[in-house]
């Protein structure tokens, strides 16, 4: 799921589709870590590619407030 325009190269996106997303992210209490590396985290690898952020870690505020250096790396950089 896409959270905002930022998280795909097009820019396209469905406003109805990420307002839900973003707010059961909200009503579940959970934080995005955030990425060291890639802006995006998929791409079709086309000639003219859609690149895409699917991949995510979702941290509840106990774990981050424990943890509260943690950020996440892609384990495979193709970008």
């Amino acid at each position: 799921m896409i959270r905002n325009a930022e998280e795909i190269s097009s820019g396209l996106i469905n406003r109805r589709w990420t307002d839900s997303f973003n707010s059961f992210i909200a009503d579940a209490g959970l934080r995005e870590l955030h990425r060291l590396d890639n802006k995006f985290t998929w791409t079709n690898k086309h000639t003219d590619p859609v690149r895409v952020v699917l991949d995510r870690i979702m941290v509840f505020a106990g774990w981050e407030n424990m943890y509260h250096f943690t950020l996440s790396r892609s384990a495979e950089s193709g970008f």
